[in-house]
């Protein structure tokens, strides 16, 4: 085991995300409550900024270590690397 293995973090590429009806907003936010329980980063990459705002307009807010939006995969990755390196993540 190492110092890093409880450090974890979900990417989810949702650049082929063209539409979020209600109840998929929901169950989003539902599912990233329920992974920041466990102590989980989540990164949501590739989302149309039209839909970031929906989401924003549903309750659903960027926090450091918990929740952060990039736009693409690489960001992602990178962001990724650092929350885990930083020991930011669930934070």
């Amino acid at each position: 085991e190492t110092p890093m293995s409880d450090k974890k973090v979900v990417m989810l590429d949702m650049s082929d995300v063209t539409m979020l009806d209600m109840t998929a907003s929901v169950l989003l936010q539902e599912m990233i409550a329920h992974i920041g329980r466990k102590n989980v980063a989540v990164i949501i990459c590739g989302l149309h900024p039209r839909l970031m705002l929906q989401l924003r307009r549903t309750g659903l807010r960027r926090r450091r270590g918990v929740l952060e939006m990039k736009r693409d995969i690489g960001s992602g990755l990178t962001r990724a690397a650092v929350l885990v390196q930083e020991g930011l993540v669930g934070k």
